[in-house]
Order: C-alpha cells, then sequence, then structure tokens
C-alpha cells in the first residue's frame, strides 16, 4: 500500500531511499547534513511551495512535466498547497509524479459560518473560500483542538466533476466485528463486506484508511488500506513520539508505529535518556531494525500530540486472553501489530502467566505496546487511574493511594502477592 499521513495534526513522514548512513558513534549525538539526491518515495507535509516546486523533508522537488493524483485520477497541481501530505515518486535524480494524501476528503453535508460537516466529520473553520458549498466534493486538511475537535485548517476543491472520488477516512480501529463485518473508525461506522483488504489482516487498533461510499450513516468500504512499513530497504521516518517505556529501549511514533532501539541504534543531536513524549524526530530503518534516530527542532512538525499521546499506563498482573487481547485484573488491553513481545513470549504463551505490560490509553481503550514477563517482586510499579483507593484492581491496604484519588499518576508501591501499600510517586 502506500504510506499514509496520520488523521491527526502530527506529522508523519516517510522517505524509502538508498541513502547513506552517517559516521556518528552509537548511542552519543553528532550533526548530519541531507544532500539534493532524491529516494525512489518521499512522503510527507509540503513545506514550502513555490511556483515550480514544492519542498517536502528537506527536498526541493522541481515539478516540470510532473503528474499530480489523487485516487488515481490526474488533479490540479493548484492543490500542492503549504501543509498537503503528499507521495512523491522519483527516479533518484528527478521527479517522476505526486499524489496526493489528505487526511480527510468527502462530500459536504452542512455548512455555516465556522463550522462544516464532511464525510460525517464535523470541523469547525476560520472562514473558507466563497465558492465552497453543500455539495462540493472537497480535500481537507485538519487540526485537532484541544478540547477535542477538529479544525478545517485548509479546504480545497479537486478540479475533478466526473463523481469518481470517493470518500476517505482514516485512524484506528475500534468495535471489529468479523461476524458482521463491520468496525467503526473515529466514531463512523464502517461496513467492510464489499471491501477490498490491502497490506495486512484487519485487527482491533490498527490504522488504517479507508475509501467508500456512504449508504445511510455507515460508510461502505471499497477498500481499506492497513498501515504498515516496508518490510526491507532503507526507510526514513518523521513524527513526534506518542509513547515511550520506562527505560526508554522502545517508543511509539505519531500513535502508529513503535520502534526497539537496540545497542547498535545510533543518536544524532541528542541521546537515547531524551526520547520523550512530544519530541519531534527523524527515524532510519533498514528493513525494521531501527539505525538512527535524529532529535528535530519542535518546529520540523506539529508539536500537537493531544490526539494521541494520551495516557501511559503500566501494571503487572496475571493474563487472561481475550477476544481484543487480554484482560488483567479484569480490565481489557488490546493487543496489534503495535505491540512488541520480550523475554522471547508470544501471544499464545500469555494465559495464566504473570506480565508486565505498558502502553498508551485514551482513557477508555488500553493499547499495550511493551509486554513481558513479571519479575514478582516484592515490589511493583504501577501507572494509571487512582480511584477508591485502588489502582488497575489493587487495593491499598493503607489507605496510601487515598490521597491521589482521581488523578492518572505513576508510583511505586509494595506488594504482598494480594494487595498494595506504602504507595508513593514515582521520581
Amino acid at each position: 500500500m502506500e504510506l499514509r499521513n496520520a488523521f491527526t495534526p502530527l506529522l508523519l513522514t516517510i522517505a524509502l531511499a538508498a541513502c547513506s548512513d552517517s559516521d556518528s558513534n552509537d548511542n552519543t549525538a553528532s550533526t548530519t547534513s541531507r544532500t539534493q539526491s532524491l529516494p525512489d518515495t518521499i512522503a510527507g507535509e509540503i513545506s514550502a511551495r513555490n511556483t515550480n516546486d514544492i519542498v517536502v523533508n528537506g527536498y526541493t522537488l522541481d515539478l516540470t512535466g510532473v503528474s499530480v493524483l489523487y485516487q488515481n485520477t490526474a488533479v490540479s497541481p493548484q492543490l500542492l498547497v503549504t501543509g498537503m501530505p503528499v507521495q512523491v515518486s522519483s527516479d533518484g535524480d528527478s521527479v517522476s509524479e505526486v499524489r496526493l494524501d489528505p487526511p480527510l476528503a468527502g462530500t459536504v453535508s452542512a455548512l455555516s459560518d465556522d463550522s462544516l460537516s464532511v464525510a460525517d466529520t464535523e470541523l469547525q473553520h476560520n472562514g473558507l473560500d466563497d465558492s465552497i458549498a453543500v455539495g462540493d466534493y472537497v480535500l481537507v486538511l485538519t487540526e485537532s483542538k484541544a478540547d477535542g475537535s477538529l479544525l478545517a485548517e485548509t479546504v480545497l476543491e479537486p478540479d475533478t466533476a466526473d463523481g469518481s472520488l470517493r470518500t476517505e477516512i482514516e485512524g484506528a480501529v475500534s468495535g471489529l466485528d468479523e461476524t458482521t463485518m463491520t468496525f467503526t473508525l473515529n466514531n463512523i461506522g464502517v461496513d467492510y463486506s464489499a471491501a477490498v483488504i490491502e497490506d495486512g489482516t484487519l485487527a482491533e487498533g490498527r490504522w488504517v484508511e479507508v475509501y467508500g461510499d456512504y449508504d445511510g450513516s455507515v460508510l461502505q468500504a471499497a477498500e481499506v488500506d492497513i498501515e504498515t512499513l516496508p518490510a526491507d530497504g532503507t526507510t526514513e521516518m518523521s513524527g513526534t513520539i506518542t509513547w515511550v517505556n520506562d527505560d526508554a529501549t522502545v517508543f511509539e511514533l505519531s500513535g502508529i508505529y513503535t520502534f526497539e532501539v537496540s545497542s547498535a541504534t545510533r543518536f544524532e543531536d541528542g541521546t537515547q535518556s531524551q526520547l520523550a513524549v512530544g519530541s519531534y524526530v527523524e527515524v532510519t530503518l533498514n528493513g525494521s531494525e531501527l539505525q538512527e534516530v535524529e532529535f528535530e527542532s519542535a518546529t520540523s512538525g506539529s508539536s500537537d500530540v493531544s490526539s494521541t499521546a494520551s495516557l501511559a499506563y503500566e501494571l503487572s498482573g496475571s493474563a487472561t486472553l481475550s477476544d481484543a487481547g487480554i484482560t488483567v485484573n479484569g480490565y481489557e488491553f488490546v493487543i496489534d501489530s503495535r505491540t512488541r513481545y520480550d523475554d522471547g513470549l508470544s501471544y499464545a504463551e500469555l494465559d495464566g502467566i504473570r506480565v508486565e505490560i505498558e502502553g498508551r490509553s485514551d482513557g477508555q481503550t488500553h493499547y499495550v505496546l511493551e509486554i513481558e514477563r513479571d519479575d514478582n517482586d516484592a515490589d511493583i510499579d504501577l501507572q494509571g487511574p487512582v480511584s477508591d483507593n485502588t489502582l488497575w484492581g489493587y487495593q491499598a491496604s493503607d489507605n496510601s493511594l487515598s490521597a491521589y484519588d482521581g488523578q492518572w499518576l505513576e508510583l511505586d508501591c509494595s506488594f504482598d502477592g494480594v494487595n498494595i501499600s506504602l504507595c508513593k510517586i514515582d521520581d
């Protein structure tokens, strides 16, 4: 499938390249510069637009004679505006085609002075071109606001009128029902019974892009593209870190991909200890191996991680297999393609054993990003929501959690095998 940018304000940029590695030492900070030799594929947002060229991921790309496409349909180069996510193909020296990859596209169903509805998605706006009207097919560049609402930063009307363009939405799969062949995406019901599934298997929590047409309030999918990385070759990807495990050996980028740091991973303009939620980084992969992490300035991409960073959590306990993943102490945790298994574990081995899990939660759905065997220590590390002197089903026998009621915290506690005590905030 084509590599996609997330339906969030987070910038996700990918460049598949036969590019050279830097000479920096392992796990140390250094500085490199980019050359103009073009990768085979560059994917990212347009950072600058000039008369005959665009700038993507630091590459200045000449558009002379270049085809501009959306959903395999030729469209006007005027749609190549600053902020538009694109995928660029090249022969190493020049660009052969540019494909648009907006986070949202569809028909305007409602419009007011400060809001509009596109593809059953409500958005706010700060003013639109007077030509935009109800019934128009539009491409929308979005930004997530602090209150969780979406702002339509840019609304563009493509110059095609043959009705060939479909509604496009993307996000994380939830409520997957393989019997009815339905799931929910950004609170939109999707029926995939007649869809072509590209690049993998549907699963709870997987990031997908859906093309289809509405039948009432349900999107009838014609195609579902599952977000995946190339299995081999060199990949350059930039984005905002949305989760890091306790020892900074595994992190998540833009709410979609998780990467594992090894002793061979190099760090530029920063160190491994500086991996933190909200940091904007560029990573280089060779196949699935993380070769390099380069820390970028805050202005290199969006630092707003409100939509995907959510809340980090951690707990230990006895696991029971479930439809979505596992349950621990009666809480459901989703296992998907991002989950990393340590200590030689596999999913089938989890049932009935004590595990330590870390991940990211939106407050309702808890995604497992790392899972390993529990050490069965007398101390236990817990991070999550404190309620009624309990945390993840563990009762504090000495009421040491009472002071933290209603908060989402990271705590160190003593553990006797049943209850916890002496809980204090983890420094």
